[in-house]
């Protein structure tokens, strides 16, 4: 039973959304860290655990209480489902005011 509770803890490390709520934390704690953050978005990725495919570039923008922002994601190559559109949803935090990050394949 304890090699099975310590494989699920290895599989709930690898969780990328799970790696970017620990990145966000820091963020918020850590000036220096934030400041890295916002300046070199693919590299603290990669310092965390979260893998980032060659070519791909990461834009990270900081809300304020007076200013949200909106991801329009990237159109789909078909049309969703509703299990597609559910998974979407539940990505995007249960709203458009949640982040949301491609899932990990």
């Amino acid at each position: 039973m304890k090699k099975k509770a310590e494989d699920n803890k290895g599989q709930k490390n690898n969780n990328p959304y799970e790696k970017w709520a620990r990145i966000i934390t820091k963020a918020w704690e850590d000036e220096t860290f934030k400041k890295r953050l916002l300046k070199n978005p693919e590299q603290v990725m990669k310092e965390n655990g979260i893998d980032v495919p060659a070519g791909m570039h990461f834009q990270v923008i900081e809300d304020t209480a007076e200013k949200r922002n909106l991801v329009l994601p990237l159109k789909p190559k078909h049309v969703l489902s509703e299990a597609d559109l559910k998974n979407l949803y539940a990505a995007s935090g249960g709203g458009p005011l949640g982040w949301n990050m491609p899932p990990h394949h």
